[in-house]
C-alpha cells in the first residue's frame, strides 16, 4: 500500500531530512480528494513529540449515480478507514470501512511504517 503525507512543516523537515520522499507529499485537502487505494497520513498538533495522526485508507473507486428532479450526476466514491493514534493515547482508534480489495494485514503494514518514519 503507498503511504502519502499531507504537506505540513513536520512532514516538509522529514523529507528533507531523507525519512520519506517529497514525492509522497500532498496538498492539504478533503479525504475525498485522497488517493484510493493509499494510506493518507494527516497530523495535528505537529510540534508536539507525538502529534495525532489520523491515517485515511481510502479503498478502490467506484461510481455512484444520484438521481432526482432537481439534480442528475456520478461522482467517484471510496470506502474509507480510519486509524488515529499518537499524544499519550496507548491505542490506536479505528473508524469507518475497510474496502473490500483491502485486508487488514496490509494496513497494520502501513500503520508500521508510518510509526517508524514517525519515530525516525
Amino acid at each position: 500500500m503507498n503511504i502519502k503525507w499531507v504537506t505540513n512543516s513536520r512532514v516538509k523537515k522529514m523529507a528533507d531530512m531523507g525519512i520519506i520522499n517529497e514525492e509522497d507529499i500532498i496538498p492539504r485537502g478533503s479525504t475525498g480528494m485522497y488517493p484510493p487505494e493509499t494510506a493518507t497520513v494527516a497530523m495535528r498538533d505537529v510540534q508536539s513529540k507525538r502529534p495525532w495522526l489520523s491515517v485515511h485508507i481510502r479503498g478502490k473507486e467506484s461510481t455512484q449515480n444520484y438521481n432526482s428532479n432537481y439534480y442528475n450526476g456520478t461522482w467517484l466514491v471510496a470506502q474509507t478507514m480510519r486509524v488515529n493514534f499518537g499524544h499519550d493515547y496507548k491505542h490506536k482508534s479505528l473508524s469507518g470501512e475497510l474496502c473490500e480489495t483491502l485486508d487488514f494485514a496490509e494496513v497494520d503494514r502501513a500503520i508500521k511504517q508510518i510509526e517508524t518514519a514517525m519515530e525516525a
